[in-house]
């Protein structure tokens, strides 16, 4: 994930928690002086706690949902929760064509996530810019791409099984 995406995650939950607390500091102030039977206080308190687990299951659901794809002899299989609940697989016959390419998010895509564009009948779970994996099936010829970490290796490996077809 880039730097700066980090940063601005950080910033949002950060700024979330302090609004809450400079709106209802005199709350929270009479809560640590008076004590645990003071209700106001106890509720900012229960709602700061809330904020920050909020921002961190979204944190952890959406921007960091790893995709997983993976080449075997049987053909390329792929994973990204919770946009899939199962793996889904595409086997090296059904493949008109596979390579890498560079792509970037919010001009190809409109941002990250599985993305679909009709109009140029392209799918993507788009994690990243940079090295991605196209793959284009003989029956629908959708281009379905998938963000990789290493683009030598899955050419290699397309090559492989691509020359090696059954």
């Amino acid at each position: 994930m880039p730097s700066w995406l980090m940063v601005l995650i950080g910033f949002s939950a950060l700024s979330s928690l302090l609004i809450t607390a400079a709106v209802e500091r005199e709350a929270l102030s009479d809560y640590f002086i008076n004590g645990v039977r003071y209700e106001e206080g106890f509720e900012v308190v229960l709602t700061l706690i809330g904020l920050l687990v909020l921002n961190l299951a979204l944190y952890f659901i959406f921007l960091r949902q790893p995709l997983v794809v993976r080449m075997n002899p049987e053909g390329i299989h792929y994973f990204c929760f919770p946009y899939l609940r199962r793996e889904r697989s595409i086997c090296w016959r059904e493949i008109e064509n596979a390579d890498i390419v560079e792509i970037h998010p919010l001009t190809d895509f409109g941002g990250w996530g599985y993305r679909m564009n009709w109009g140029k009948k392209k799918r993507g779970y788009v994690m990243k810019g940079g090295p991605a994996l196209r793959v284009i099936k003989k029956s629908d010829s959708i281009e379905r791409i998938f963000t990789i970490n290493d683009p030598e290796k899955a050419m290699k490996t397309i090559e492989h099984y691509t020359s090696n077809k059954l």
